[in-house]
């Protein structure tokens, strides 16, 4: 779809369905498939306005400015979302990339801790913390967190190749070529995995 017809689309929903904060959402996260960053910050600045009990617009927009480095705008949203929908696993993942960002480790743990226990099978939730343990040199438990990742999300490729460069940090190489293997049969043309696969035969 071009973007103007996905504009024209979601602009005519929004205006017609009962609900038309989820409209804004769902328009948000097309603009963000686009890559037109800016102007989904201005739909989910929208759909939370119009309904600050929308718990994913709430998320959505607090991602979007964690990954713009904006990190003073994301507390208050997660408090929302939270306080919306108290079992929404995903606000308690994306708290966690907050504190991550911030290099509050502790803080980060604790929120993924929470959303692992909501929903296991959350994309990226053990991935993440796995990372922040890496950060605070606690491998081996991270270790644990890349195998409840692989083990409730199989197909997922990056938690595979960051898994890797664990191993091979650790001085596990033969584990590292087995994971890259895997990674490069489907992305032969992966340059981070063809670099870290000569560095395990290093």
């Amino acid at each position: 779809k071009k973007l103007e017809d996905v504009v024209n689309s979601y602009t005519s929903r929004a205006k017609t369905v009962s609900n038309p904060s989820q409209s804004y959402v769902d328009w948000a996260n097309s603009l963000l498939d686009e890559g037109n960053e800016s102007v989904a910050i201005e739909k989910l600045e929208t759909a939370t306005e119009m309904a600050m009990q929308n718990p994913e617009a709430c998320v959505n927009l607090a991602l979007t400015y964690i990954k713009k480095n904006e990190l003073e705008k994301a507390p208050k949203l997660l408090k929302q979302a939270i306080n919306t929908d108290s079992q929404f696993a995903r606000a308690y993942l994306v708290y966690g990339m907050y504190y991550s960002a911030k290099r509050d480790f502790e803080k980060s743990e604790h929120y993924y801790s929470i959303a692992a226990k909501l929903d296991p099978k959350l994309p990226d939730v053990f991935v993440n913390w796995a990372v922040s343990l890496v950060s605070q040199g606690k491998k081996e438990e991270a270790q644990e967190k890349f195998q409840k990742a692989q083990f409730y999300n199989p197909n997922n490729l990056v938690a595979l190749y960051l898994w890797a460069v664990l191993d091979i940090e650790m001085d596990r190489f033969q584990s590292a070529r087995e994971k890259l293997s895997i990674v490069m049969s489907f992305q032969p043309r992966n340059p981070d995995a063809s670099f870290s696969m000569a560095y395990a035969y290093y």
